[in-house]
């Protein structure tokens, strides 16, 4: 085997390991415990039909939960469909930069631009339907490059045929199938004569049928979110704020490399580059230079960019911001990494050790970016099961964002002793539960006979001593 084959091997498996020992070192999170309980728990037909509705119902997502999880609860069970999709996700990767580029440099930098993203990489330690859309997002480009290579039918249609999981994964993928749809029909425009007419007419025809396909599989599951309003999440700042600022924001992690306009720095320096890329695509065009995957990826990003600035205005959506973002982020690498073809391969080892030092200095095995409060809710979730037993019920209390992981532990473990905890918005001020979880500048709501048992970093589980507990009779 090459070197550089087994370097490229060895960074995927030690991108995979990393995966894996989140996916079976962190505390299950609120979203993720909600679709184990809320959605995966429900027949096959009603998950696909989104009953009760929910954007959170990632349909794929929690119809494979609800296979893997048969035999049982286990978080990584629960996680493992997105995990085998971080490995899809670095197979495609690797394939693509190992077929586009000659040079070994530029190789490895294409791979760091796809996969050093600290954020991308924990939706394949989660079970969201994030990390499946990234999965199938990779394969359907890798595809898509082949057939501007070619052009051929065939690997156009493993393309839109990976883009529709994609979508029914994460319905944000909806924007990159109609961009590919758009780039397709003018694919002839960026490259004269590669397409026949017939070719053009069967090429879109294949669009046709994936869009047919798709629409039979999303009608009934967005129908019901539309009607219950469950598309609300996003940003309403602009695309450049929205959607570049918060993909810099968590791709450095709030980490301040340039002090306080880190962010802003890194949102221009994006832009700027993929600007660059697109006149440099254009510009190669005007010379008579043939168009690559680089002009065709540059179209989708184009049009999947215009195309969320339209939907904002005159349907009102949100900008798509942190997670939702992530679709960008794939072609985005890719549309930068195509300016290195009037780079030397010298130029390639800087770009790949930054991300590399990025990407070590954001790493971690204890919480994830969107759900960073869940951390120790294993951890209390355990501390207060191990004090009681059957027959003596615990009745448990926290704060409503912990509640679904700690329901989940409870169904996870066959917790049969607790009692609680509820959805609580507002911290009770009574004297009901045995424990209550909650962050530390909360405690004083809770009743003053509360005392804290144990600290959970910012949170404290507080306890109601066995003499303070009301009696029968007392109100």
């Amino acid at each position: 085997m090459k070197p550089l084959i087994l370097l490229l091997a060895l960074i995927c498996s030690l991108l995979f390991a990393y995966c894996a020992a989140r996916a079976a070192l962190l505390s299950m999170t609120h979203d993720e415990s909600t679709t184990v309980l809320m959605y995966a728990s429900q027949p096959w037909g009603q998950i696909m039909a989104n009953e009760p509705p929910s954007a959170n119902n990632h349909i794929l997502n929690s119809l494979l939960v609800k296979l893997f999880t048969l035999g049982g609860l286990h978080k990584v069970l629960v996680r493992l469909p997105n995990l085998l999709a971080g490995a899809l996700f670095l197979f495609f990767a690797c394939r693509l930069v190992h077929e586009e580029e000659k040079r070994r440099a530029w190789r490895v930098a294409g791979l760091a631009l796809l996969a050093f993203n600290p954020y991308l990489l924990e939706f394949f330690g989660l079970a969201r339907g994030y990390g499946l859309s990234l999965a199938f997002l990779m394969g359907s480009l890798y595809f898509a490059s082949r057939f501007v290579r070619g052009p051929e039918m065939r690997p156009l249609a493993w393309s839109l045929l990976l883009a529709v999981p994609g979508c029914y994964s994460n319905l944000t993928m909806l924007n990159y199938f109609l961009a590919l749809w758009a780039a397709i029909i003018f694919f002839p425009l960026i490259r004269p004569g590669a397409l026949v007419r017939k070719q053009w007419l069967k090429a879109n025809g294949l669009a046709l049928l994936f869009a047919v396909l798709l629409s039979a599989l999303l009608f009934t599951p967005v129908k019901a979110s539309l009607g219950a309003g469950a598309f609300y999440y996003g940003g309403e700042n602009g695309f450049f704020a929205d959607t570049l600022g918060s993909l810099a924001r968590h791709f450095v992690n709030g980490r301040r490399y340039f002090g306080d306009n880190t962010d802003l720095i890194l949102s221009w320096a994006a832009a700027l580059l993929l600007v660059s890329a697109m006149v440099w695509q254009v510009r190669g065009r005007i010379r008579g230079a043939q168009a690559g995957s680089g002009a065709f990826f540059s179209l989708i990003l184009a049009v999947m960019a215009l195309g969320t600035i339209a939907q904002r205005a005159w349907l009102d959506t949100p900008f798509l911001t942190g997670r939702t973002a992530l679709i960008f982020y794939p072609l985005m690498s890719l549309v930068v990494w195509s300016l290195r073809r009037e780079a030397p391969a010298r130029a390639a080892w800087a770009p790949a050790a930054l991300l590399a030092a990025n990407l070590v200095a954001n790493a971690n095995l204890v919480q994830s970016q969107d759900w960073w409060y869940d951390r120790h809710t294993e951890s209390v979730a355990g501390y207060v099961a191990a004090r009681g037993q059957e027959g003596q019920h615990i009745r448990f209390g926290a704060s409503w964002l912990f509640t679904p992981t700690i329901q989940y532990y409870r169904q996870a473990w066959n917790i049969g002793y607790f009692i609680g905890p509820n959805m609580d918005r507002e911290v009770p001020g009574g004297k009901y539960f045995d424990y209550y979880y909650l962050h530390r500048d909360d405690t004083a709501r809770l009743h003053p006979d509360y005392v804290p048992e144990k600290q959970f970093g910012a949170y404290f589980l507080m306890k109601l001593p066995p003499e303070k507990k009301e009696k029968p009779g007392e109100e």
